[in-house]
């Protein structure tokens, strides 16, 4: 049992759950300090911050999300409210 312990200690903590409804592997660490807290975010901060396409490139799904959301209405209870029109046309 030993040895498949020291084997196993490469190995990333998962959750076999979590692994199987997101399709991914996934370790939660708790960050116990600021100081920690702060280095996980500089690392994922570029990743963060990455622009997957051109500003200019989603300008046309913005505009043909705005033309099919008026050409089917909502129907729903909060229709007209500002949140209303950007659920429709995220949806």
């Amino acid at each position: 049992m030993k040895t498949l312990q020291i084997r196993n200690d490469n190995v990333t903590e998962y959750n076999i759950i979590k692994t199987a409804l997101l399709g991914c592997n996934t370790c939660d660490l708790f960050l116990s300090s600021g100081e920690t807290a702060k280095v996980a975010l500089f690392y994922i901060l570029d990743y963060m911050t990455k622009d997957p396409v051109e500003r200019s490139s989603t300008l046309p799904l913005a505009l043909a999300a705005k033309t099919v959301s008026k050409m089917y209405s909502s129907i729903a209870q909060n229709k007209g409210t500002g949140e209303r029109r950007a659920q429709h046309i995220n949806g």
